[in-house]
């Protein structure tokens, strides 16, 4: 089920990032057109990592590391640390393989798959290992910040495993409930995003025995049944458009829909499924510092059109002044933590610049030196501000 697509991403990837190197840097991987899932997998990696080394080192050190400017500076310190982390040909290729088929498995079974890494060495898990453990998953962002407000609201230290797979399946279905077919299909964007990599078309489709996976990791029983009924037929296949028809029908047939089956033990799950879809690669995940969940910004929006040209001169020589008060002052507050030295450093600097690719490069630098999760909404507002001077709007 999508394995020879899943073969063709990862031979494209390791083309688009080795290409007979020795060696590859982290910015080279960001740098690289290769699905934002993979990025962030690797960029989360060398976070944690780092991020355990200075804890180790700390712990051993006579001198106080909470100072303000300290931190301040040991923030940029890391960021550029971890843009010029190297991994070995060979290390990141048999990375590579674990991180891609990993990524194919949770885009697939996000439940299944995301409980099974997580809970992969203990049944407990304190909430601050489940939180640094929780920024690989960059797909399906809506899982994170439900897990991340319930912990936040209801002070939750930790999770049984048993726990977790009853929370998330009761609030998943909670959220799946109140969408129409088209905002279901919707959520599969990601899916469709990662096997239709690396073409722009949006004419990807996906077969109906990976969306029945899909749905059955939600519990949609009505929508698992009609796509089993379409598969009596002939072999199917549907892009996203076609799929959001077959879920309003199915919505409009049985009402809104519902998880009507109990959840399942996950490791019932697991036997169930072991010989019917592939198991999520063994991937290590790295004991660090927790942190809010965060993320690379996203790739630039596509609509499977092709970008129109960009007006000569640096589309952000004018950025500053493009920003309203109100614009201003939410990215100072959210993205700058109110450091206005900082924010004038960063626009002063965007001023320069005259390419998607560096601009990106640029926001990402910033996100990771000010700890920001670029899901949130003034983080996507400045990525669409600062896109849409390489690429207005027609």
């Amino acid at each position: 089920m999508l394995e020879s697509e899943t073969d063709r991403i990862l031979r494209t990837i390791r083309d688009h990032t080795l290409d007979r190197k020795s060696s590859v840097t982290l910015k080279e991987i960001l740098a690289a057109d290769i699905p934002y899932a993979v990025k962030l997998f690797f960029r989360t990696d060398v976070e944690l990592a780092l991020r355990r080394e200075l804890q180790e080192f700390r712990e051993r050190s006579r001198f106080s590391f909470d100072h303000p400017e300290v931190q301040s500076l040991q923030r940029q310190m890391n960021s550029i640390a971890i843009l010029h982390y190297a991994f070995t040909a060979k290390e990141f290729d048999k990375r590579l393989g674990d991180v891609v088929h990993l990524v194919a498995n949770y885009l697939i079974r996000p439940q299944w798959t995301i409980g099974g890494v997580l809970f992969e060495k203990d049944d407990v898990l304190t909430t601050r290992g489940l939180l640094s453990m929780l920024k690989y998953f960059g797909a399906y962002d809506y899982l994170r910040d439900i897990i991340i407000r319930y912990i936040r609201e209801r002070n939750v230290t930790s999770f049984s495993k048993r726990d977790f797979a009853h929370f998330l399946w009761k609030a998943d279905g909670a959220y799946v409930s109140r969408k129409t077919g088209e905002e279901l299909s919707r959520v599969l964007v990601p899916l469709y995003e990662f096997f239709e990599y690396p073409f722009r078309s949006n004419s990807v489709r996906i077969p109906a025995q990976a969306l029945i996976k899909f749905f059955e990791d939600k519990g949609l029983s009505s929508v698992t049944a009609r796509l089993e009924g379409e598969l009596q037929h002939a072999p199917a296949e549907y892009s996203q458009s076609e799929l959001a028809q077959l879920l309003e029908d199915v919505r409009g047939a049985g009402g809104a829909f519902s998880v009507d089956r109990p959840e399942p033990e996950p490791e019932v799950a697991a036997q169930a499924d072991e010989h019917a879809a592939p198991q999520p690669a063994p991937v290590q995940m790295p004991e660090a510092l927790p942190r809010a969940a965060e993320e690379l910004p996203p790739s630039p929006p596509t609509n499977g059109e092709t970008a129109p040209a960009v007006a000569k001169g640096a589309p952000l020589a004018d950025f500053a002044s493009s920003l309203d008060d109100g614009e201003r002052k939410r990215f100072l507050k959210k993205l700058f933590h109110q450091d206005e030295p900082a924010f004038q450093t960063a626009l002063s600097q965007m001023s320069a610049i005259a390419s998607w690719k560096d601009a990106s490069r640029f926001i990402d630098e910033i996100f990771i030196q000010n700890d920001i999760n670029p899901y949130s909404s003034e983080a996507k507002r400045f990525i669409d501000i600062v896109y849409q001077k390489f690429y207005p709007p027609r």
